[in-house]
């Protein structure tokens, strides 16, 4: 007796798209028992193949054209995110314009991607074949178990949770300057979890140098400028200033102020908590300048003044750490920067050689 074949799991559990599936079993199951395959016209039989391939839910395939569009919202998304949280964070404070309403879009972009997991039918392994899982219970154990945490965390907003800390814990507090500072905006948005975006380094080799470059010292930038902003206490916008302070009518001009410091003892290190290479910068450079430590894009330009002469060790020694924890951050960096440094003098090195290998083979020619 030959052993019958099983049934296709698509048939015993709705889990998973099965290739091979057991025609004469599907035939008996629509229309009884002793129903052969063969006997049913082509039209019968399609419609019976398309019931049991067809899915029993909502789901979405990630091959469709519409999640390849997605996918390319979701890659800007990320692009934005790469680029302009880190600026956001390490200098727009609690600036409510253009770029918080952005990045607000964002995150819900990344919140829908979140949703729309919970539909997407994933490919797994089973029995040497490649199905795809059609179970929505099944879908959701294996995210929830996997990237969830991730995503839910990246979207979190923690702009507005640190805002409320801020404002709850400063209510009445608002009347000295040097106890005022700009809080800084915790905007985290990037989500790990959908490798959603093009590989970045797919490019030429001499474009991949500039990425390389502009990036690491844009993200070495805001860094430096983010450490700088929230230990500079010592510096106090006016636009932070409370609205009843003195000083905004004694001062009517004056855009930043700094705490005096002619009664303070210079060799008591305690004395000197809320000192900051911005704060240094602000005395020692932008005072009797056009220069303003209050604007952001006048910050970011100086913290990307330090991080190119960082990543590229010229190092001028105008804008220098002050405090402990920066003097960290500089060490790191200084370390990080001078192994991509390395990179990008060896890529320059090797398209020169590349242009000058092309030429003579072209002049032997």
């Amino acid at each position: 007796f030959r052993k019958p074949e099983p049934p296709c799991p698509f048939l015993k559990n709705p889990r998973f798209d099965c290739g091979d599936l057991n025609l004469k079993l599907i035939a008996e199951q629509k229309f009884g028992a002793g129903q052969g395959w063969r006997s049913l016209s082509p039209q019968v039989q399609a419609a019976l193949i398309r019931e049991a391939l067809s899915s029993w839910t909502f789901l979405i395939d990630p091959s469709a054209p519409i999640m390849k569009l997605w996918s390319g919202v979701l890659a800007v998304c990320l692009l934005f995110t790469a680029i302009c949280t880190p600026y956001q964070v390490a200098f727009s404070g609690r600036d409510r314009g253009a770029l918080y309403i952005t990045s607000l879009t964002v995150d819900c972009a990344f919140a829908i991607d979140m949703l729309l997991s919970f539909f997407l039918k994933p490919s797994i392994m089973v029995e040497g074949r490649w199905m795809k899982i059609r179970s929505h219970w099944i879908i959701a154990k294996r995210y929830l178990s996997s990237w969830f945490t991730v995503d839910l965390l990246s979207i979190l907003p923690y702009d507005q949770i640190s805002d409320e800390i801020f404002a709850a814990s400063t209510e009445h507090a608002h009347a000295a300057p040097a106890e005022t500072h700009p809080d800084t905006q915790g905007d985290t948005n990037y989500h790990l979890g959908q490798p959603v975006a093009e590989n970045l380094f797919a490019v030429a080799p001499s474009h991949q140098v500039l990425i390389v470059l502009l990036v690491t010292c844009h993200w070495m930038g805001c860094f430096w400028g983010f450490v700088g902003t929230e230990l500079g206490n010592d510096l106090t916008c006016r636009k932070d200033l409370d609205p009843t302070s003195p000083l905004l009518e004694e001062f009517p001009h004056r855009q930043f102020f700094l705490r005096d410091t002619s009664g303070v003892d210079a060799q008591a290190p305690s004395m000197w908590v809320g000192h900051s290479w911005v704060v240094d910068f602000a005395k020692s450079r932008a005072e009797g300048t056009s220069m303003d430590p209050c604007n952001a894009l006048t910050l970011y330009l100086v913290a990307m003044y330090w991080a190119t002469m960082t990543f590229t060790s010229i190092g001028y020694g105008d804008i220098l750490p002050v405090t402990f924890f920066e003097y960290v951050v500089c060490t790191v960096g200084m370390m990080v920067s001078s192994l991509i440094w390395a990179y990008v003098i060896g890529a320059i090195c090797g398209l020169v050689s590349t242009l000058q290998y092309e030429q003579l083979a072209f002049r032997e020619r």
